[in-house]
């Protein structure tokens, strides 16, 4: 404790206390203190009809069900940096998926070498949430979280309904089991969308020519040779409540009432104002249109299997949250925002290197390499930012989520200009791209190992360039703290050419030594550039390699099991997130500040370390 706390309770804090509470919070701090409790019961499960009308046509009905409570509560320590008077919530969610599929089968051999297999159906999907959050804050005592130690309160209660209805159909044509073809369509009507664009249509076709069977090529070298190609339009409609501005509970801070503010009702007065959100009547359904194709490869009877694809994809019509003046009375607007392009290459290896009466071991490989550029975003705009901090943007001509801030100042050999007053490195007037999230490339490589009634399988993880933003590493190198910063007093020339008295990049060397972190009242290299240092600096390299998984199974004997209803019983351990190598000197390169589910990513600023996990599973077969 001591490493989070004095003997007082204050928090030990790398900046220090303001009065009695954190300026920061410790990360210890936040796990053994501010942490929070997730408990999750959750059924699963479907039924399904069948009835055969004459032999070929079946008509099919299917319900299924995904129903979960979630019960979360946070809980902030007195003297937290954000929260020092503290804090609990109650978080209740209650979640019903339904699914329901009322669809036809029909299969019938056309002819002697042309077979049809169609589906045409009807579909339901809804999404029922309760949402309730308490929210207390003002504790009466330390570690002491509960709902009746707080001296204020306020209660958030936000359900949803969304709906989607489709009709959809499919269509198999297969000539001689060697040329296939399939059509495919749907229609769906969403609740999400305004009336007049909740109504969209997407299609999809797929060739596929089995070359091994057509040609008589298959042999011991050659078992299997399949060539595809495919095009395909998918619909989306837009996340629940962005058409119709919504109304949120009032509340006055005045600098004064604390911790809440004035939390309405009050004084027997009930208020709600407009939530931040703007809705938007025109939101049209997003889409994705994508060309594949590619090859089905196996060799050696099937011990070596490789799948390769090239594909293009062309989003349009993309909804996303923008920032729009705060003179409208609110702060986002949800917008239809232009075209996003990618293309790729996906390759999956996989095959048996060793195969033994008992013992075997496999190996499968996953590669993926990917390129985005943003055409078009809306008419009268050419960026739009993303990201809490105004360094993420989306950008017309530049990959997604580009990191775009200030940098220093270069000639145009990419050489750094120096003041020649003082000889540290000028910044940049104007801000530019200095960064990009998305990798070069993933690789996948998993490891399969099995001996007589063992089997040990793990996963590499591998990620080659993708940029992130270590705000944290640039907060602690301001001020000193990062060790990054241990080389304060050294004598440095930074490399680059001097500038003229106008500021511009010349041709003479730099020459001028200078201590690193700078003397009482001069420069310092750490300080001189902002409060993260400068956005350059700040982003760095993500690429790792981690073992994100490894599991050890054990198959009891069938023989133990004679004379009972049990037929078999496996049983695993396994972990996660075992162990990361990587030069990227912040938290996680996979750590982000918004969670996965924004379009934010690539961001660090005092988040906590991904969790690692151990579990065991028995599985027992009747």
């Amino acid at each position: 404790p001591l490493a989070y706390q004095f003997e007082n309770g204050l928090p030990r804090a790398y900046r220090g206390l303001l009065g009695s509470r954190a300026i920061y919070d410790n990360p210890y701090w936040t796990i053994y203190k501010n942490f929070m409790t997730d408990d999750v019961n959750r059924f699963m499960g479907f039924a399904q009809l069948d009835y055969e009308v004459i032999k070929g046509l079946t008509l099919h009905s299917r319900l299924g069900t995904d129903t979960y409570s979630d019960f979360r509560k946070f809980r902030n320590e007195i003297g937290s940096g954000t929260l020092p008077a503290g804090q609990v919530v109650n978080h209740a969610i209650n979640s019903r998926d339904l699914n329901l599929d009322l669809y036809g089968t029909f299969n019938r051999e056309l002819s002697k070498d042309l077979r049809l297999d169609a589906t045409l159906g009807w579909n339901l999907y809804r999404n029922n949430v309760d949402n309730r959050r308490e929210d207390g804050q003002g504790l009466a005592s330390r570690d002491f979280f509960n709902a009746a130690s707080a001296n204020s309160f306020s209660v958030v209660e936000r359900p949803t309904d969304r709906r989607l209805y489709g009709l959809y159909g499919d269509l198999r044509f297969a000539y001689k089991d060697e040329l296939f073809l399939n059509l495919t369509g749907r229609n769906d009507w969403s609740s999400t969308l305004p009336q007049k664009n909740n109504s969209f249509f997407y299609p999809a076709v797929a060739l596929g020519w089995d070359v091994t069977k057509t040609l008589d090529i298959s042999g011991n070298t050659l078992s299997y040779f399949k060539l595809r190609a495919s095009y395909g339009r998918v619909g989306n409609d837009a996340p629940f409540g962005l058409t119709t501005t919504g109304f949120a509970q009032a509340r006055v801070r005045d600098g004064w009432t604390s911790p809440n503010g004035v939390i309405f009702p009050a004084l027997g007065t009930n208020s709600f104002i407009p939530d931040g959100t703007l809705g938007n009547e025109e939101l049209r359904p997003e889409f994705t249109t994508t060309i594949e194709v590619g090859a089905d490869l196996r060799f050696f009877d099937s011990r070596l299997v490789a799948d390769i694809t090239y594909y293009h994809a062309l989003s349009e019509d993309v909804i996303n949250l923008v920032d729009i003046s705060r003179s409208t009375g609110f702060t986002q607007r949800a917008i239809n925002t232009g075209e996003i392009e990618n293309q790729g290459i996906e390759a999956v290896l996989s095959g048996e290197v060793i195969r033994r009466n008992d013992f075997s071991y496999s190996v499968g490989l996953n590669f993926n390499a990917y390129t985005s550029v943003v055409n078009k975003i809306a008419p009268g705009l050419n960026v739009i930012t993303i990201d809490p901090f105004g360094t993420q943007r989306i950008q017309v001509g530049e990959s997604y989520g580009i990191f775009h801030g200030t940098r220093f100042l270069r000639d145009d050999q990419g050489r750094m200009v120096i003041d020649p007053k003082d000889g540290m490195p000028l910044q940049d007037p104007v801000d530019g791209k200095v960064g990009d999230p998305n990798p070069d490339w993933t690789l996948g490589f998993r490891n399969s190992i099995t001996y007589r009634d063992f089997s040990l399988s793990f996963l590499f993880d591998i990620k080659q360039g993708g940029d992130v933003y270590n705000g944290t590493s640039g907060v602690l190198n301001n001020f000193g703290v990062g060790i990054e910063t241990l080389d304060r007093n050294d004598l440095v020339v930074f490399p680059g050419v001097l500038a003229d008295e106008n500021g511009n990049p010349t041709s003479t060397i730099n020459t001028i030594e200078v201590v690193k972190g700078g003397t009482d009242g001069g420069t310092n290299f750490y300080q001189n550039y902002g409060f993260v240092n400068l956005d350059e600096l700040t982003v760095q390299d993500g690429s790792y390699i981690r073992l994100r998984d490894i599991n050890l199974s054990y198959s009891l004997p069938s023989r133990i099991f004679e004379n009972s209803a049990i037929k078999g019983m496996n049983v695993t351990l396994n972990a996660r997130n075992v162990f990361l190598i990587t030069d990227y000197t912040g938290i996680d390169p996979e750590t982000n500040l918004t969670s996965d589910a924004s379009n934010v990513f690539g961001y660090d600023y005092f988040n906590n370390p991904n969790t690692r996990s151990y579990g065991a599973k028995v599985n027992i077969s009747f």
